[in-house]
């Protein structure tokens, strides 16, 4: 799926394992930690970005040589 969006919301923590509790607990159901296979190594991880996204909108894939391997791509308008 390719699509466009923008960002509603931004969290970012420096993690500590009561922290990666409380996002579990207030975020688990949006993040889909149900998926997770196993919870515990993320608990363990230093910092957790949660990005919320409004405005979404499917597009057809356009190609963009990537040099980054990043997950998603800024483009200007």
């Amino acid at each position: 799926m390719t699509a466009t969006a923008k960002v509603k919301d931004v969290k970012f923590y420096n993690l500590t394992p009561i922290i990666a509790e409380e996002i579990k607990k207030n975020y688990g159901k949006e993040i889909g930690i149900v998926k997770f296979a196993n919870w515990d190594i993320y608990r363990n991880k230093k910092y957790y970005t949660l990005i919320w996204l409004k405005d979404i909108n499917l597009i057809e894939p356009t190609k963009v040589k990537r040099s980054n391997g990043s997950g998603w791509i800024v483009l200007d308008n």
